[in-house]
């Protein structure tokens, strides 16, 4: 009954130490922000708060938790799109590369408007009787800009950053 956290021992125990706190601080926030969240809240958003807050004081540098990202865009193969929910199923090629996309969009915005700006955007999106419009009105409301600008700006960053 109620918010869980399930882990498989087989699993966690060939990530090591920080690998397992990093997982169950995203995994803990998840359970943790339920209650802010609802069934239009954007996936990038709830997955990236959660590889955010996981990430936290791990002491790993960015370039090293966007390795995937990295590799991408090298490779010339990043989309420069928000992750959607298909890019997050189980067997999604670009399940890795999603996860990293949804934390450094987060990073971002916490990097350009603040922390309390991230999770006040998290919050009234979770909250909204259309979930699509306060993704706009609280970004122009943080940052300034509208979506379609976040993202340009978001895709601006990463390729400045992770090349």
């Amino acid at each position: 009954r109620g918010q869980r956290v399930v882990v498989n021992p087989a699993n966690i125990d060939r990530i090591g130490p920080l690998g397992r706190r990093v997982v169950l601080q995203h995994e803990v926030t998840h359970v943790a922000t339920r209650g802010m969240t609802g069934p239009g809240t954007p996936i990038w958003l709830t997955e990236g708060l959660a590889d955010w807050v996981g990430y936290a004081g791990s002491g790993l540098p960015a370039r090293q938790i966007g390795d995937e990202l990295r590799a991408a865009l090298r490779a010339g193969r990043w989309p420069g799109t928000l992750p959607t929910v298909a890019d997050f199923r189980g067997d999604s090629p670009r399940l890795a590369l999603a996860y990293e996309e949804a934390w450094s969009a987060c990073r971002f915005l916490a990097r350009e408007a603040g922390p309390a700006e991230l999770l006040r955007l998290y919050r009234a999106v979770g909250t909204a009787a259309d979930p699509a419009a306060a993704v706009e009105g609280q970004l122009r409301r943080s940052v300034g800009m509208s979506l379609p600008e976040f993202t340009a700006r978001w895709r601006a960053s990463v390729r400045a950053e992770f090349r």
